[in-house]
This record gives C-alpha cells, structure tokens and sequence, in this order.
C-alpha cells in the first residue's frame, strides 16, 4: 500500500484499487514499489515539495494509516505500523522490526529469515543483534561468521576474501564540516545475497545510502556488483557538493586571518578542520581499498562485465580522496600564514620595545650621572643646571624620533 503524493491516489498491491486524496495535483514522479507495503518516493519530489508540503504528506499519510479499517482493501495490514523517516525519501510500513529482507525475483518482495536461502536475489539490511541470531538462517558458515567484524573499528579493515563470497567492515564519516555524525557496517557478499549488518548507523547515513541504491534496483537488472556499486555511490554521492562547502569555509577562514587580520580561535578552527579532514581522508582511502580489492574478483563471484560498477566507485572515491589532500595542503598554507601573522605581529611590538629602549636610554645614562651628587660637580649648584638637563633630554628625544622616522622603524 503505498501514497502518490501527485496523483492523489492511494494503491494497495493486490487490488490496486484507487481512493481519492487532497494532495496538490502534480505530475506522478517515479514511484517504486518495492513491496506489498513499502514504497519509496521520488527524490525529485521531495526537493520540489518544499517543507511544508513533505509535512502535509505526513500528516496524510499518518491520518490514513490510522484509518485502514476504512480502507476497501482485500488485505489490510492490520496490526502494521507507519514510519515516516525524515532523513530519507520513504514511507515505510514495516512488520520486521529493523530488519528489511528483500527478495528480487518476478518482483520484489519482503521475505523473513528463513526464506534467503531460496530467493533468487537477496538484499538485507539488518542489525548486529539480529546477525548473531540468524546467520546460520542466511546461509553463513561459522567460518565465515568470524570474519565479521561488529565493532565500531577504525578506517584500516581489509576485504576478507572466502572461496565464494566476501567480508569487509566498512566505517562512513559524514563530510560536512560541523558534523560529527559516523556509521560502521559489516558487509557480506554472496553471488545471491547483499547482507548489510549495521554495527552503528545512528545518523541513518547507510540506511540513506541502501534505500536509494533501492530506488534504482530493478528485479530483472539485479546483480550484486551493480547494486554493491550503487552503494558505495550512493555514500559519497552528495560529497563533492559537501566538499565545495569545505573549501569555502577553509577560505573564508584564510579571507578572515590574512585580509581581515583577525585571529580568534583560529588555531583551534585549523585543527578542528584538520582532524575532520584526516577522517575524511582515511574514510576515502578505505572505501577505495575496498572497491579494488572487490574489482580483482579473486573468488570469481562477480560477473566481470558488471565489475565497472566496483571500480567506477574507486575512481571516484578517489577523485573526493585527491580533493581532501588538497584541502589539508590549503590548511597547512593556511597555518603557516597565520604563524607568519602571528610572528609579523610579534616583530611590531618587539620593534616598538626596542624603539623605547633606545631612546630611555641616553636619558638613562643622564639621570644616572647626575645621580652621583658629587661635591664638585659644577651643574649641581647651577641655577641652570635642571632646566638644561631638561633641554638635552628632550634634544636627544626628538634627535632619536627623527632618526628612527628615516630609518622606517616609526
């Protein structure tokens, strides 16, 4: 069952009867079933909404669901919930808890556990817990099972090649500056099977990633290269913009040190920008590792006219991989302007201090001649002795004032 937000008409799969809805109407976008009860919503809709149409959808959609009994369906799904996830282009009407299997046969279907091992094509996006409860249901051995890594480990994993399938931990950095958002999954590979275990996936940056990989599937296309590739695309897909973002703050920072001359938090905004850019970069430098050591296909599961898919994704993991060096090389640039700002800064005061100094001295050498108080000296009882010693002092002031403004020290 499913909403057209354009077409003002709510489908059910088995009757495909049609009730009328007050939406705004548009043309239909694209909408994929991907089963009796899940369907996903056309990106392009959703950037042309607006927010407060998305909402509106929403309210709909809830106020409906809340009314199946209403519904003239053969087959209500009674007892089912609605899931509106903002951060994704879905609607999901979901009986599976977290996890989502999805058969590719005729059609795409929703199956359980225990019917992987007889689909023809397998899609599963499921969490750790559950893995540890039912890989033996999926069709993993025991000697597979430990190459999976369910940690929430660093950027440096490696592809764990089996006679017929696949094993790597993938670690997913989102790459807008002010984001500290970070995913890990463990990714299994079968010649009939995509099994996506998430370890921490808390921003829904890989749930973003496999539902619009889904969005693109289609039952008779289907191959694990093609869609394992369209995943890797899919996470770095919107990076490049993200990137551009980068690379203005990085210049507005240098805009503000070198052009501006301010100098606030400067330092810890460098290194701020630093410490996110060496996450990106080891983020990129894995995803590439992964990509090639897949390309190689050193099991002979993948099909080797489809590996493109894989080793599109390294080229351009790549590509995001040379722009975030480029960038840390604009930072190191950029540290070394402001330390020459700050030194810049640092050699006016001295300089200004030294000024002083040489001038204070001659007086200094005055005052502590006079301050002999010998008997004999002849200015001591001068009536004229203080007012000259005033004379030559401020004589030799501006001698030296006019002196340094020759030399461009003032």
């Amino acid at each position: 069952m499913g909403i057209d937000p354009y077409g003002l008409c709510l489908y059910h799969s088995l009757s495909h009867d049609t009730r009328s809805c007050q939406f705004p109407r548009r043309r239909s976008p694209r909408f994929n079933q991907i089963s009796a009860d899940i369907f996903l919503v056309s990106p392009a809709w959703e950037a042309s909404a607006g927010c407060a149409e998305v909402g509106r959808v929403k309210i709909k959609l809830i106020e409906l669901f809340k009314n199946l009994s209403q519904l003239h369906c053969p087959a209500p799904l009674n007892g089912n919930r609605v899931k509106f996830l903002p951060t994704l282009n879905t609607y999901q009407i979901s009986t599976l808890g977290d996890a989502m299997l999805l058969s590719f046969g005729n059609k795409i279907n929703k199956i359980g556990f225990d019917e992987v091992n007889s689909s023809p094509f397998t899609v599963a996006l499921i969490s750790a817990d559950e893995f540890k409860k039912h890989y033996s249901q999926l069709g993993i051995s025991t000697r597979e099972y430990v190459c999976f890594d369910l940690s929430d480990s660093g950027f440096r994993s490696s592809v764990t090649v089996n006679s017929d399938s696949f094993v790597f931990s993938v670690k997913i950095v989102e790459p807008s500056l002010s984001c500290t958002d970070e995913s890990a999954a463990c990714i299994y590979l079968r010649k009939n099977l995509v099994l996506i275990v998430t370890v921490k996936d808390d921003a829904k940056i890989l749930y973003n990633a496999v539902y619009a990989a889904l969005d693109y599937a289609e039952p008779s296309d289907i191959s694990v290269e093609k869609f394992t590739g369209q995943i890797l695309h899919k996470l770095i897909e919107n990076d490049g913009r993200k990137n551009e973002e980068t690379e203005t703050a990085i210049n507005e920072l240098e805009e503000t040190v070198i052009e501006k001359g301010k100098y606030k938090n400067v330092n810890e905004q460098i290194l701020a920008y630093n410490k996110k850019l060496v996450s990106l970069r080891n983020y990129y430098e894995q995803l590439v590792g992964i990509a090639e050591r897949l390309y190689e296909n050193e099991n002979g599961i993948f099909d080797g006219e489809k590996a493109y898919y894989l080793k599109t994704a390294a080229d351009r993991s790549r590509r995001l991989c040379s722009e975030i060096n480029l960038f840390r090389e604009n930072l190191v640039r950029l540290r070394e302007a402001y330390q020459a700002r700050l030194d810049l800064k640092l050699n006016s005061t001295m300089k200004l201090l030294t000024v002083i100094t040489v001038i204070f001295l001659p007086l200094t050498l005055i005052t502590g001649w006079y301050g002999m108080n010998f008997v004999n000296m002849p200015e001591l009882y001068s009536p004229y002795g203080y007012p000259a010693v005033i004379a030559v002092s401020i004589v030799i002031i501006l001698l030296c004032i006019i002196i340094f403004r020759k030399k461009k020290l003032l």
